[in-house]
C-alpha cells in the first residue's frame, strides 16, 4: 500500500469473480479487460480487441488508477525519513477497520450483487468498517424488519445501490432493498444512495420502483443527512469515505462545544465587511471568549459545510453587516437559523452588527422582518465598535446564557 492506494492492479481478461482471487491479490481492485456484460454472473466473456475503443475506454480508467497511486509514491524528505525508521510490514495487511463509525449495506438487486461485494471489498482495503450481515434473512416481514432496525440502529451510515431492477420483493409491490432504506431513514444516522449514472429512469418498466426512483432525489434535498450520487462504482467508495469524514469532523465538533463558563462567538460576515469583523474581533477578545470568524460572499448558500462547523462550536453568533443590502441580510440570517434548528446548535444568544454606513430606515425595515430574539446592535453611525452598544451583548455572552 502507498497512502490509501493498493499498488497491485488486478487487469480481469475474463469474468472472474472476486471471490476466487488468490491469496496475493486479495481485497484489490479489478478492471475489467473483457467484454462480459456486468450482471452475468455465469458467462466468462473474452478479453477486450485492443483494436477497440472499449479497450481504450477501459485503458483510460487504469491509466488514471496508475497515475493517482504515482503520484502518492512521491514522499516528502521529511516522509522519507520517517518511513526509513518503520519496520517494514506486509503489504497485503489490510488495516484496522475503524469501528466508531460502521456501515450497514442495505439489500441489492441481482444485478448489483458482484458490484456491491467489489465495493465492500475496496472500502475494507481503506480501514472502512462494513458490517459483515446481510438481511435477509430473515425472510418474513416481521423478522426480517426487527434484524433490519437492528443493523440500522447500530450503523452510522447505510449505502443503498439501486439500478433499474428493482430486486426481491418482501410485500405488496415493496422490494427488500425499499423497505429497508424506509428502516434506515428512521433508525440509521445517515444515508447514501447510489445509482448508476447510466439509469434512465422514465425506461423503468415498474410504476411503483420508478415513482420510487424518482422520489429519491426530492430525499436528498429535502432531508440532509441523505446524499445521493449519480455515477460509478468507484464513486460509491469515494462517497462513502467523504461521508465518514464528514461525521467524523462534525461528531468531533460536538466534542468540542464550548462550556457555559466559556464563550465562542461566531462572526459571519460578507467578504466587504471582513474589516469591520477583525475590528470587533480586536474588541470582543478576553480569556474566556473564542472567537470565529466565517466570511462569505454574494450567494447566502455558499459555505455551508465551513459554517455548520463553526456552528457546532459556538454558542453566541455576531452578523456583522455594513455594505450589505437588506436581502442579502434577512437571507443570510435564515439560512443560520435554518441551520441552527437542523443541526441542534447551542447557539444562546444571536445578534446582528450594523456597522457604517448609517442605516436607520433599513434597521426600522429589518425589524419588522426578523425574529425578536435577533439582538440588533446598531454601530453604523461609527467605524470603531462602541462600548455602549456592545457591553450588553458582551455581558451576555460572557455568561454563555440568553439574554
Amino acid at each position: 500500500m502507498v497512502g490509501d492506494q493498493n499498488r497491485i492492479f488486478s487487469l480481469l481478461l475474463t469474468n472472474l469473480s472476486y471471490e476466487s482471487f488468490p491469496e496475493g491479490i486479495a481485497g484489490t481492485s479489478g478492471f475489467d479487460f473483457h467484454d462480459a456484460e456486468p450482471d452475468d454472473d455465469m458467462g466468462m466473456g473474452d478479453p477486450v480487441d485492443p483494436d477497440e475503443k472499449k479497450f481504450r475506454e477501459k485503458l483510460k480508467v487504469l491509466v488514471n488508477a496508475i497515475f493517482r497511486c504515482l503520484n502518492q509514491m512521491k514522499p516528502s524528505e521529511a516522509q522519507e525519513i520517517e518511513s526509513s525508521k518503520k519496520q517494514p510490514v506486509n503489504a497485503l495487511t489490510l488495516p484496522e477497520p475503524d469501528t466508531d463509525f460502521p456501515v450497514f449495506f442495505a439489500d441489492v438487486s441481482d444485478s448489483l450483487r458482484a458490484n456491491q461485494k467489489r465495493v465492500v471489498n475496496d472500502l475494507q482495503a481503506k480501514g472502512v468498517f462494513v458490517i459483515d450481515e446481510k438481511v435477509p434473512p430473515p425472510y418474513d416481514i416481521e423478522g426480517h424488519d426487527q434484524e433490519c432496525t437492528r443493523l440500522a440502529t447500530s450503523s452510522t451510515l447505510s449505502v443503498h445501490l439501486f439500478d433499474q431492477h428493482a430486486g426481491r420483493e418482501i410485500e405488496n409491490n415493496q422490494t427488500y432493498a425499499m423497505k429497508q432504506l424506509q428502516l434506515c431513514l428512521e433508525k440509521s444516522a445517515s444515508q447514501l444512495i447510489w445509482v448508476p449514472e447510466s439509469l434512465k429512469i422514465n425506461e423503468v418498466e415498474d410504476k411503483i420502483y420508478q415513482d420510487f426512483l424518482n422520489g429519491l432525489e426530492q430525499l436528498s434535498v429535502s432531508n440532509k443527512a441523505v446524499e445521493l450520487i449519480h455515477g460509478k462504482r468507484d464513486d460509491i467508495v469515494f462517497g462513502v469515505v467523504e461521508k465518514i469524514k464528514k461525521i467524523r469532523k462534525l461528531k468531533q465538533s460536538l466534542v468540542e462545544r464550548p462550556s457555559d463558563q466559556n464563550a465562542a462567538v461566531l462572526l459571519d460576515t460578507h467578504e466587504k465587511d471582513n474589516h469591520y469583523a477583525f475590528d470587533l474581533v480586536n474588541f470582543l477578545s478576553r480569556p474566556n471568549i473564542t472567537i470565529r470568524v466565517n466570511p462569505t460572499f454574494d450567494n447566502p448558500q455558499n459555505n455551508f459545510d465551513r459554517l455548520e462547523e463553526h456552528l457546532q462550536t459556538a454558542n453566541a453568533l455576531i452578523l456583522v453587516c455594513g455594505n450589505v443590502k437588506n436581502d442579502f441580510i434577512v437571507a443570510r440570517i435564515m439560512t443560520i437559523m435554518s441551520m441552527i434548528i437542523e443541526t441542534k446548535a447551542a447557539i444562546t444568544t444571536r445578534a446582528i452588527f450594523f456597522a457604517p454606513p448609517k442605516k436607520a430606515d433599513e434597521i426600522q425595515d429589518l425589524k419588522k422582518i426578523l425574529p425578536r430574539e435577533i439582538h440588533i446592535l446598531d454601530n453604523s453611525d461609527q467605524p470603531q465598535p462602541k462600548p455602549e452598544v456592545l457591553t450588553p451583548f458582551v455581558e451576555c455572552i460572557g455568561c454563555g446564557g440568553a439574554s
